[in-house]
């Protein structure tokens, strides 16, 4: 299965995850060892990066490059694991019995649809 990578939505991403950890993009350019236009353009899509400089800027961000290219590769069950613990961390006991019962029957619904199904389309 071919699958093409969209600059835009992993600028974005980088964008994202640069904010979130209160980084100012010449930071995070420098540490990367590239340009703060060629970085600019990183985050706006304008540029097809090259995988080293993708690379460097994962490492600075420190993420995998699986978060990085969400959209543009299969996500192992670690990374949704990982993801659903930060999303479940600060709930109250109540909060986790309610996102239990909800991900059982959410779970059960998608697996009696995959039957009906034979595959996912």
């Amino acid at each position: 299965m071919l699958v093409s990578l969209d600059y835009t939505e992993l600028g974005k991403r980088i964008r994202k995850i640069r904010e979130e950890r209160d980084l100012p993009q010449n930071e995070v350019a420098a540490r990367a060892g590239v340009s703060i236009q060629h970085y600019g353009n990183i985050e706006r899509g304008q540029t097809k990066v090259s995988l080293e400089a993708l690379v460097r800027v994962a490492n600075v961000l420190e993420v995998g490059l699986d978060q990085l290219l969400a959209d543009s590769v299969y996500r192992s069950k670690a990374v949704f694991c990982d993801d659903l613990a930060k999303l479940v961390a600060n709930a109250t006991d109540a909060e986790l019995r309610a996102i239990v019962q909800i991900a059982r029957t959410s779970l059960s619904i998608i697996r009696e649809e995959y039957r009906e199904r034979n595959s996912w389309e």
